[in-house]
């Protein structure tokens, strides 16, 4: 009988051959920032081992104190920074995170199902979405896959993430 645990590389090396061998037969649970992940197979998750720790760092520093805010979080995966500022902005504050990846939804509303304030959206980020779905955020996270990447015009919003913060 084959063996079916979940296999969960621990390097960008690691990740990269699994990745590309389809070996990873079950979701990984990668846990830090006191969060604990589901990343399905075929979820896209930072490649190397503490990119994701350094970014979301990084996303809530900019984000500060945020508590009662509304966070938008484009391109959202599996819900790196969304979980994390669901926590951050509390009951009060709301955070919708916006993801085109059926896989990468299910594995984010999975992973912030303990935050009554978390929506996930499955959808492209476009801009009828940025129009209708999203209102006037306090935060903008904007982190697209380098092959979405364009000139977003994040003007409307207060503070945002790196491309847009200036």
């Amino acid at each position: 009988m084959a063996d079916r645990r979940p296999v969960c590389p621990t390097s960008a090396q690691a990740w990269w051959s699994a990745a590309r061998s389809a070996t990873l037969r079950g979701p990984c649970t990668p846990s830090f920032g006191g969060h604990t992940y589901r990343i399905s197979p075929g979820v896209f998750w930072q490649v190397h081992a503490g990119a994701a720790a350094a970014l979301l760092s990084a996303v809530l520093d900019l984000a500060g104190r945020c508590a009662g805010l509304s966070v938008v979080d484009l391109y959202a995966g599996a819900g790196l920074f969304s979980v994390p500022l669901a926590d951050a902005v509390g009951r009060s504050g709301s955070v919708l995170a916006v993801e085109r990846d059926r896989r990468a939804c299910a594995d984010a509303r999975h992973n912030g199902s303990t935050f009554p304030n978390l929506r996930v959206l499955e959808g492209d980020v476009t801009p009828a979405v940025l129009d209708s779905a999203l209102g006037r955020p306090d935060i903008v996270v904007l982190d697209p896959a380098a092959r979405v990447r364009g000139p977003p015009s994040c003007a409307p919003w207060r503070r945002t993430h790196p491309p847009c913060a200036r």
